[in-house]
């Protein structure tokens, strides 16, 4: 079976501190799953018009998108997350697939404004799934 979609929000903590709790550990670093066994399980389940969508930490970016690249998985979107106005970017959400695309679509989102409300950005994205 392929699938037209695949999402993932994978441990992606490489060579950091870890908690003592197993539990966490398995889940937000590479102890399990890496990024290229996620990779070569996307090509062996992504239908050839598919995509995969994940979230990862903002300096993984590069490194993941020449990765993909390796497996014919290439960039198509890529939104960069900061948590308030005027800070750097920690998150970065990335669309690929296996079909090429030239330059992939880029946009910002902040989630709060300056005084820790959501932004109107936030709440546009999210209103199908919060109550605000």
């Amino acid at each position: 079976m392929k699938y037209d979609l695949i999402v993932s929000n994978p441990p992606f903590f490489r060579n950091s501190l870890r908690p003592g709790d197993t539990r966490r550990s398995n889940a937000r670093h590479d102890l399990s799953l890496t990024l290229e066994e996620l990779l070569k399980g996307t090509v062996s389940l992504l239908d050839p018009q598919g995509r995969l969508c994940l979230i990862l930490p903002y300096q993984e970016k590069d490194g993941f998108a020449e990765l993909a690249s390796i497996y014919r998985l290439h960039c198509k979107r890529i939104t960069e997350v900061r948590t308030t106005p005027g800070t750097v970017f920690s998150r970065v959400l990335m669309s690929f697939g296996p079909v090429p695309s030239g330059t992939p679509d880029r946009t910002e989102l902040t989630l709060h404004e300056a005084d820790g409300s959501y932004s109107d950005d936030y709440r546009e994205l999210t209103k199908d799934f919060y109550l605000f």
